[in-house]
């Protein structure tokens, strides 16, 4: 295969000056095809003309045409290393420290990660970095996170980087300039954004012309229903919250598997590679597995029992963007090369309709376009993405059209209820922490009327009872609040906002359980749950029962309505505040600072620094202080609880 506008014997990366693009026949635009003439030619300068060559076929089956290709693209990733006697010689005397250091460090075991292929990897990258990069760098070495190796491939996370470090990218990304994000969020994975960085021209016109007219450069992606304009590109409000939340979990859970991951996106494959079960894409029917990836036009291929290999790729815009975003550093306003390229992919691989150019995608209204993922959409990145034995959704809040909207209130979608008590959705996060698994929660905001105006996804990582207030905070890495670090939430604000959680399966399971023997009937909340949580303002009609997939029951009698008013008129005061979450504790038994002041070692768990009673709570026993991963998560800066609320941002769908 050629790229138009060079021999078939000519390099392809990296670009050098030639003359004007011309694109090859079978490139040309088709007859019926609905647009004006394309706009000026670039320069083979331009690297639009470098874009990797996507697959042209939309109809994934078990293979695929380009898999041979495909394969031998990632073989030329990571160059063997052959070191002599010379050459481990040199390193022991010119490194006497760092060899005593890393002969302390347990083996890594993989082929090719000896102590010496160890130390040459380490010193090619630190001599790459700068000196902020290089200490991040060596703080990664020292929380075992350089030597992790919980990989598709069983590499560890310090070979990958030596493979982003040492061998081709697609054209435009700069090998230092990638190896350089990528510890710096391995470092401060908290401090991962969404936000879409501002095009510069040049990229902002070639976007169009991928876009546009895509059969210019050889993508098989479908063009806009309409042509997009220089105005289309202003993304103000990222819909990439969901995409966000998985890189963290990438970062701080499986740091060597996200480092594969960049490596091959990053590379003229334009996209990675991931294993995942039949039966944690179906858990019910694992045959359907296979027809669930087709229907989502992903490709895959079958790479063992009961194991499927995706791909998930980068669209052209996805590319551009992440080229253009490589101007901004880590903990910036904007994401910066490696956030941009990881978070077009993850959306993409969702839905294959998204859009990163103008960051839409399909909606119910043909030629239109909508903003965010379905909840299963999300299920099913998590799913493929996440090696925790997959994922399932848990949805919390019994949401709706009305039967007989009025006026200017077709198409909103109002809150009635609750499918489980608050008390309940508390316990079912707790013990996810238990299970030492963050979760990637929904959480929605409604407006006077009880209409859902805003939706968001962000991931719960710890909790805590605060000593001050003895009220129960979790601590959540949120990718829009333009804030590079964990922060403390609230229970009694964030539980009630919860519309949907991604909780492991066998959890998951165990809950939908309990949902569907209730017989589908939701709660509301009544005026005890109005003294202790901060409500959003719902729909107090019924819900219409067509429009939900369980038949409506009454709620609950323990469970009613807060009533407005009392007997003679006078609006009804409600109890006296208490917490439901901390009765009995002791503030001393709850860390001043919070849970992140504990030094861990190995996978020793912190002391218990508090109970909750599972009378008051539905909780396990003892709420063990839990971590995400098995390193302190104050690894670059300690973490200090505030006890305040983020506001949402105001978005059409979820972000």
């Amino acid at each position: 295969m050629s790229t138009p506008g060079f021999s078939p014997s000519a390099p392809i990366y990296p670009l050098q000056p030639g003359p004007a693009f011309k694109p090859a026949p079978r490139y040309s635009l088709a007859p019926n095809y609905p647009y004006p003439a394309p706009p000026p030619p670039y320069r083979a300068t331009s690297p639009i003309l470098g874009l990797p060559l996507q697959p042209i076929n939309n109809k994934p089956a078990v293979g695929y045409p380009t898999l041979g290709f495909d394969q031998f693209q990632r073989l030329q990733l990571t160059p063997a290393l052959r070191l002599n006697l010379f050459n481990k010689l040199a390193l022991v005397l010119l490194h006497p420290i760092q060899y005593y250091q890393f002969s302390q460090i347990s083996p890594i075991p993989a082929q090719g990660e000896g102590l010496f292929e160890t130390m040459h990897r380490y010193n090619k990258i630190s001599g790459a970095l700068d000196p902020l990069a290089r200490k991040q760098f060596q703080s990664l070495l020292k929380q075992g996170i350089l030597q992790n190796t919980k990989t598709d491939d069983g590499h560890s996370t310090l070979f990958h980087l030596y493979g982003m470090l040492s061998t081709r990218r697609a054209s435009g990304f700069d090998n230092k300039t990638l190896v350089k994000e990528t510890v710096e969020i391995l470092n401060k994975p908290f401090a991962i954004t969404q936000r879409f960085a501002p095009l510069t021209d040049g990229v902002a016109r070639q976007i169009l012309l991928a876009r546009n007219y895509p059969g210019l450069v050889g993508s098989g992606v479908i063009p806009p229903a309409k042509p997009l304009t220089l105005n289309d590109l202003n993304v103000d409000s990222s819909a990439t919250c969901v995409a966000s939340s998985v890189m963290y979990y990438m970062a701080d859970k499986e740091p060597a598997e996200l480092a594969r991951h960049l490596n091959e996106l990053t590379s003229p494959l334009n996209a990675f590679f991931e294993k995942v079960k039949l039966s944690e894409i179906s858990p019910d029917n694992p045959a359907e597995a296979t027809n669930i990836l087709r229907e989502n036009k992903i490709p895959f291929y079958v790479s063992g029992p009961g194991e499927l290999t995706v791909k998930v790729e980068n669209p052209p815009a996805g590319y551009l963007r992440a080229l253009d975003s490589q101007r901004f550093q880590t903990e910036s306003q904007y994401r910066n090369g490696i956030e941009a390229a990881y978070q077009s992919a993850l959306t993409y691989l969702a839905t294959h309709s998204y859009d990163p150019a103008n960051d839409m995608r399909d909606s119910e209204t043909p030629g239109e376009g909508s903003k965010g993922l379905t909840e299963a959409e999300k299920t099913l990145m998590e799913t493929i993405v996440k090696e925790n034995g997959g994922v399932q959704s848990v949805t919390y809040q019994a949401v709706s059209n009305k039967a007989s909207p009025k006026p200017g209130e077709e198409g909103n979608s109002y809150l009635f209820g609750y499918y489980r008590s608050f008390e309940q959705i508390t316990a079912d996060l707790l013990q996810s922490l238990r299970m030492r698994e963050p979760v990637i929660i929904g959480t929605t905001d409604t407006d006077q009327s009880g209409a859902i105006v805003t939706g968001h996804e962000i991931t719960v990582t710890g909790a805590y009872v605060d000593a001050t207030t003895n009220q129960l905070n979790f601590i959540v890495a949120d990718s829009d609040d333009n804030v590079p670090r964990l922060v403390a939430k609230p229970a009694k604000d964030l539980i009630p906002t919860i519309h949907h959680v991604g909780l492991p399966l066998s959890l998951a399971r165990k809950i939908n359980q309990e949902i569907s023997a209730n017989g589908g009937g939701y709660m509301v909340p009544d005026r005890q749950d109005a003294a202790n949580f901060k409500l959003l303002h719902r729909e107090t009609g019924p819900m219409p029962v067509d429009t939900d997939e369980m038949a409506m029951q009454e709620p609950p009698p323990a469970y009613q309505p807060l009533p407005a008013t009392n007997e003679i008129g006078i609006p009804a005061a409600p109890p006296p505040v208490y917490s439901p979450f901390a009765p009995g504790i002791s503030p001393a038994m709850s860390p001043a600072n919070g849970p992140f002041t504990y030094p861990i070692k190995g996978d020793a768990k912190p002391p218990l620094p508090f109970a909750l009673p599972a009378a008051n709570t539905q909780a396990p026993g003892n709420l063990q202080q839990m971590y995400t991963t098995n390193r302190p998560i104050n690894r670059v800066q300690p973490f200090q609880p505030q006890p305040f609320m983020q506001p949402l941002p105001v978005a059409a769908a979820a972000g």
